[in-house]
This record gives C-alpha cells, structure tokens and sequence, in this order.
C-alpha cells in the first residue's frame, strides 16, 4: 500500500465517522466529485481533525471562488483585458442569470461562517446537503456561460489583425 493510500484510507475512515455524527444525506462520492477532497487531503497531507469544518471550508472556498470570478464578469476591471472580453461575451441575460447565481453561492458561502461560530451540527450537516443540492442546481448554467466566453475567445483569436 502506498503511503497515499493511507492517508485515503484515514480520511474516508473519519469521515465516516463525521457523517454518522453530524447526518448529512448526501454520499462520499457525491461530495468528491465536485469538492476533490482527496486531492485536498493528499495535498495538506493531514486529516484535519476538525474534519467537517475543513471540508466545509473546502465548500466554501469553491463556491467563493466562483461567485469572485462572477463578480469579474459582471464588473471586469478596466485594466484586465481578459476580464473585458469575458464580460463582453454575455448579454444581459446571461448576465441576470450570473448575477442570481453569484447571489446564490454568496448567501451560501456566508452562511458557512455562523455554522462555524455556533458548532451546530444539525445547520452543519444541511450545509454539506445544501453544497451538493446548489451546485447540482447550477452547474449547467455555469458550463453554458463559460462555453459562451470560450466560444467568444475563440472568435477573436481566429481574427486577422485589420479586423
């Protein structure tokens, strides 16, 4: 066995344990299909043992991740180019549909900071079933907006330079 196999091995083990404690619904694969919480755990190389609020954070920092790019596209910064282009590649009701989604990871994102300050476990465990249930939601929109802004980028590199 390889050491990483390991640390697989301990992690999937606690984190049965953590679920059975705290009693959210969704399913380890579930949860490591859009989070990659092993790659997170082989690359701290340590099962936190705090492990529901570092794999919480772990949530949090993808849906903020996303809700800053979003931002990006809604009020690219007139010094990056690349934001310019990207938002420019949407029309205003792609980018109502960013706005609602950005809304949503945001309210998402900060409601993961009182679970943390009230250690409730009930609000915990909604939150790894609210993770999954919000992505699933929207992750087709985010494909088609981002197939949108690859589609745009492709246009312009296939442009001659008098154009």
């Amino acid at each position: 066995m390889a050491p990483n196999d390991d640390i697989i091995e301990e992690f999937k083990s606690k984190f049965s344990e953590m679920k059975k404690d705290l009693g959210f619904k969704v399913s380890y694969e579930e949860l490591e299909e859009i989070f990659f919480f092993e790659d997170y755990i082989l690359g701290s190389k340590y099962v936190s043992t705090k492990l529901s609020r570092a794999l919480s954070a772990r949530m949090r920092d993808l849906f903020n991740s996303w809700s800053s790019g979003f931002h990006a596209l809604l009020i690219p910064s007139p010094y990056s180019m690349i934001q310019m282009g990207d938002s420019e590649s949407l029309n205003d009701d792609d980018k109502k549909e960013v706005t609602r989604i950005m809304r949503e990871f945001t309210a998402h994102v900060m409601k993961n900071s009182g679970i943390g300050i009230r250690k409730d476990k009930k609000k915990e465990a909604q939150y790894f079933d609210d993770s999954v249930a919000l992505w699933n939601r929207n992750k087709e929109k985010i494909a088609e907006i981002q197939d949108k802004i690859a589609a745009h980028w492709k246009e312009l590199s296939e442009m001659k330079e008098d154009e």
